[in-house]
């Protein structure tokens, strides 16, 4: 029987049979241990043969990268020739089957980047798809498309020695008073030329899966610094262009409540589709977010060399309060 390893990710305590070298595990429990969500290798795919699918998500040529399928058993997500993950319907238990040629390290990276997010939303918690930041005003997300840059823009902030939140997953809390984020877990996944203009050769960087050449930057000192939820103080959407603002330099533009919340609807998680209660709880929180949260388009022209340019900007924005 493999020992389990406790780790935090998202505000959550899981315990897992697969060891996470992305992470650092927790010490072992003194008494009783009731983890948030369990994650193994194996189990029993028949059961959930059938079903309605709920969500998809395509590949930029149509193919299906990823497919939920809604059964007796709880929920399915099948990601193309590459692993099923079960999910009991509590979004509890979680159990991988892949065929032996799917290396480690891509179902480590499903799990934690593909997988958690989207069961955040079937266990009740909102999640930004965004990268974000620890400031002196409080947090700071980056939203947009992959390949806009958020992994990158974070990388220019935490090269100065600002705490990296999240890559991938900010998770929300409607808190009474405020809009507060809570760390997902440290690291970041960065393509070569991002890597190599922040830092160099300088750490160990371990490949993030198997179909992609993203390498992963261990963050493990923002880690210790940022465990506490942190008020969202801004959240820029980004444009990647040829151009951008006056002489081609970034650019931040306002946007209004309703541009906000269209922006917030595209880069968030969700499981089920056919979940009206998780939709409209989803809306509610998103709708907040776009009331109480300044959400700016940052237009960033497609120069890393103009990235310090744009950080600048970013904190000149945020001293306004």
């Amino acid at each position: 029987m493999p020992q389990h390893k406790r780790y935090r990710v998202c505000g959550m305590q899981i315990s897992s049979s697969v060891p996470f070298p992305e992470l650092r595990a927790l010490p072992k429990s003194k008494g009783e241990y009731y983890p948030d969500m369990e994650f193994e290798i194996g189990g029993d795919i028949s059961l959930h043969n059938s079903g309605q699918v709920v969500m998809t998500v395509e590949e930029p040529d149509g193919t299906p990268w990823m497919t939920c399928t809604k059964t007796s058993q709880g929920y399915r997500l099948h990601f193309t020739n590459i692993a099923d993950f079960l999910v009991d319907p509590s979004g509890r238990r979680v159990s991988c089957i892949a065929p032996p040629g799917t290396p480690p390290e891509t179902i480590r990276h499903l799990f934690l980047d593909q997988v958690i997010p989207p069961l955040l939303n079937l266990r009740g918690t909102e999640a930004l798809h965004a990268s974000a930041i620890a400031t002196a005003q409080g947090a700071c997300a980056f939203i947009g498309m992959s390949g806009q840059g958020k992994s990158t823009l974070a990388s220019a902030f935490h090269v100065l020695g600002y705490p990296i939140l999240c890559d991938d997953c900010l998770v929300l809390k409607d808190d009474p008073d405020s809009i507060l984020v809570q760390p997902a877990y440290p690291g970041l996944r960065l393509w070569d030329d991002s890597r190599g203009t922040f830092f160099g050769n300088r750490r160990s960087t371990p490949p993030v899966s198997h179909y992609n050449d993203k390498r992963r930057v261990s963050t493990h000192a923002s880690d210790s610094a940022t465990r506490d939820f942190l008020p969202l103080r801004r959240i820029y959407s980004l444009r990647r262009s040829d151009a951008g603002g006056p002489a081609g330099q970034p650019q931040i533009e306002p946007l209004s409540i309703r541009d906000a919340l269209v922006e917030l609807l595209s880069y968030t998680f969700r499981l089920d589709l056919t979940d009206q209660t998780m939709i409209l709880r989803q809306m509610r929180v998103l709708e907040r977010v776009a009331r109480e949260v300044p959400v700016r388009r940052l237009r960033l022209p497609d120069d890393l060399k103009l990235l310090p340019a744009a950080r600048e900007l970013i904190l000149q924005d945020l001293g306004q309060g």
